[in-house]
């Protein structure tokens, strides 16, 4: 089944099985197709050259504009985005034990902070850009952004 994942406001990829593609604005196919291995893209992130995608599973993976791997982290994460301020990749990370962390990567998968959660990520979603990062947990949804990770809560109107 091919499904489309909206990377920037120019910028979505396709993704099927094994495979994904960018494409633009108008959803015409930008480059070739890229190898994704055999498990289904689970989300997916772009910088404007780089392409950040992550599988069932794992790995994530860091892809150059060519679909070059330019890093692999064998780890599960539930989403991955682009943070413009930092230009650095953020991820929720998913363990077995089900205590969620926060991850900030280098283009060249370079860990470069994390930061653990005590709360269950239930549900993800990026907003203004990859500048906002919203977590659905038990406790309600937390706005977290993506530069110093500072955190509101939402609250219920």
């Amino acid at each position: 089944a091919l499904r489309v994942i909206a990377l920037r406001p120019e910028l979505s990829l396709a993704v099927g099985g094994g495979w994904c593609r960018l494409l633009d604005r108008s959803l015409d196919p930008l480059g070739s197709r890229i190898s994704t291995g055999l498990n289904m893209v689970w989300s997916a992130a772009s910088d404007g050259e780089n392409l950040a995608i992550n599988e069932i599973g794992g790995p994530l993976r860091i892809l150059d504009s060519d679909g070059q791997e330019r890093a692999r982290i064998a780890e599960h994460f539930s989403h991955i985005l682009h943070d413009p301020v930092t230009n650095t990749w953020v991820a929720v990370h998913e363990p077995s034990d089900g205590k969620n962390s926060l991850f900030r990567f280098s283009n060249d998968g370079e860990l470069l902070e994390r930061r653990p959660w005590d709360l269950r990520v239930g549900s993800t979603a990026t907003m203004r850009g990859g500048r906002t990062l919203i977590l659905i947990t038990d406790e309600g949804g937390q706005v977290v952004n993506s530069a110093d990770w500072s955190v509101q809560g939402l609250e219920a109107t």
